[in-house]
Parts: C-alpha cells; sequence; structure tokens
C-alpha cells in the first residue's frame, strides 16, 4: 500500500501512517525499513499485518 506518515513519536518509537484511502494505520520502528528516520510528512510503501503497518518502505515516486 502507499500511504505518508502523518505521525511518529522518536520517544515511544511509534507512528501513524494515512493510506491513500483515508485509513490509518499504526506502526512502529521495528517495522520500519526504509532510509534514515520516519517523520511526518513521508511518502511511504507499506504492507498491513494483523491491522499494523509493517515492513514500512520509503516510496518510490
Amino acid at each position: 500500500m502507499i500511504g505518508e506518515i502523518i505521525h511518529f513519536d522518536d520517544v515511544e518509537q511509534q507512528g501513524t501512517i494515512r493510506d491513500e484511502k483515508g485509513g490509518e494505520h499504526a506502526f512502529d520502528l521495528v517495522g520500519w525499513r526504509g532510509r534514515g528516520l520516519p517523520g511526518p510528512g513521508l511518502a511511504v510503501d507499506f504492507e498491513l499485518r494483523d491491522g499494523r503497518a509493517v515492513q514500512v518502505f520509503n516510496a518510490r515516486i
């Protein structure tokens, strides 16, 4: 799925991704596979597993 990080808490190491349809999915640093650190406004590609975003990468746009 394609989406955008709308929130990421560095201390808690958790955040929220909004997908193209407006759905919101929690993710954590364990599921982050992208370059650098995740942050708001970053476009991402991800998979859903048990309602959470996993395998979160920087999207190739």
